[in-house]
């Protein structure tokens, strides 16, 4: 038997326009993740150039990294 015997046309309809909305949904998701992840690689990338081009130009490290020898000494003493 062909399916259209089985189920009613007002199912198949719906079944149809649910499918089509998850899928209008998916994509509308799948793009926004997309956007999201460009964003935050094209900033990454232009943090970086700044400070590369920043070390270029000055005579010291523009953000060095924190070194808190206060609290590795108080270990080693603890110890």
């Amino acid at each position: 038997m062909a399916r259209r015997e089985l189920v009613p046309d007002d199912l198949i309809r719906l079944a149809a326009g649910d499918l089509h909305s998850g899928i209008i949904g998916g994509r509308k998701a799948f793009g926004n993740v997309f956007k999201y992840i460009l964003m935050g690689t094209s900033s990454n990338f232009g943090n970086m150039f700044s400070m590369a081009a920043a070390a270029l130009f000055l005579l010291f490290l523009p953000m060095p990294q924190l070194r808190p020898t206060w609290f590795w000494s108080s270990w080693s003493k603890a110890g």
